[in-house]
């Protein structure tokens, strides 16, 4: 069984050779790495192509101009030759029986079409580990060797209950092709839809180590990082076109965060930007209002302060603005009277 393996790499050599040795040292011997260069301006090439003269299992590809992780990662997929397919970010690594596992997974029952890693986050500033668990949650739902249909891992990804690292059949990784908005979090979509298109879906032990650290595409600021409102609406039009009735106040609530999320960050950083991104961000942000189908909230949320929704911008920036003045100065005071 031939695993593919995608790497999207975009200027990242403090990292990548620790990513590459880790698939070079797997103890599955029947890889495919694709390695795809999306434009990196500093050492990441060099090092490409010096591990794909030393293991010819290597292929090295180049984007010509710079697409993002999910746009870089379909150029290679062209190429897959695995009957599954998965992806490594180029400042993340695996354990040396990390394929092994996902192989011995994959290979239980003919309906398996999906194996999630045993996804565990590690904190570069402090050099600490955590396995992976969403907020408000202890743990994964799902244990090694437990399976989902693919309906219902597609559902507890809506709010990332189960996370998204996974080795897919090939098939089904190339049903999906990125927006050709090239929005940040397009990678996000197109796996919901693969589990989705999963018949069944095992999680694994095998090990996934993310790095975060500031230079992490989705902690870092810029205009890149409100497109998870967009990707978040363009999945609740799937969702509503797939008839998935039972998830729509799901996705509506995921939705109506990600605006209010992306505003409190345009509040928190707008005195560092120019006049010219402020007025897109608003607008951005005022084009999203419309779209929030009031009636698919839950109460609770319709009704709590700095989460009620409305359509016009202004009305709603203001609300937005004396509510979180009004509780930072709250847990201000509660702060200076311990």
């Amino acid at each position: 069984m031939k695993i593919t393996v995608l790497v999207a790499v975009y200027n990242a050599e403090q990292y990548l050779r620790q990513c590459l040795d880790s698939l070079c040292r797997q103890t599955l011997r029947d890889i495919q790495i694709v390695c795809i260069d999306d434009c990196s301006t500093d050492g990441s090439p060099t090092i490409l192509d010096e591990y794909a003269k030393a293991d010819r299992r290597i292929t090295v590809m180049r984007t010509d101009v710079n697409s993002g992780q999910a746009a870089a990662r379909y150029v290679g997929l062209q190429i897959a030759q695995g009957e599954y397919t998965t992806f490594l970010d180029s400042d993340d690594w695996l354990a040396p029986d990390s394929l092994a596992v996902i192989a011995d997974a994959l290979a239980k029952a003919y309906d398996i079409d999906c194996a999630l890693f045993r996804l565990v986050n590690y904190y570069e500033s402090t050099g600490t580990y955590e396995e992976y668990h969403r907020a408000g949650l202890t743990e994964m739902p799902i244990k090694a060797g437990q399976t989902l249909s693919g309906h219902d891992a597609f559902r507890l990804s809506l709010d990332w209950t189960i996370h998204g690292i996974m080795a897919v059949r090939t098939h089904i990784y190339k049903m999906f092709k990125p927006s050709e908005r090239r929005m940040l979090n397009d990678d996000e979509n197109i796996t919901r839809r693969q589990l989705l298109s999963a018949r069944r879906v095992i999680a694994t032990d095998a090990p996934y180590f993310y790095r975060l650290h500031s230079q992490s595409a989705t902690r870092s600021f810029s205009l890149r990082r409100f497109d998870i409102m967009e990707t978040n609406l363009d999945l609740r039009r799937f969702i509503e076109k797939e008839g998935l009735t039972d998830m729509l106040q799901s996705i509506e609530r995921q939705l109506w965060l990600s605006v209010v999320d992306c505003y409190m960050f345009y509040r928190d950083n707008k005195h560092d930007l120019s006049s010219h991104d402020r007025a897109t961000i608003e607008k951005r942000i005022a084009s999203m209002l419309p779209e929030i189908k009031t009636q698919r909230l839950p109460w609770r949320l319709r009704m709590k302060p700095g989460y009620i929704p409305v359509r016009f911008y202004q009305l709603f920036s203001m609300m937005e603005d004396v509510y979180f003045s009004l509780r930072d100065i709250y847990y201000g005071m509660r702060k200076g009277s311990r």
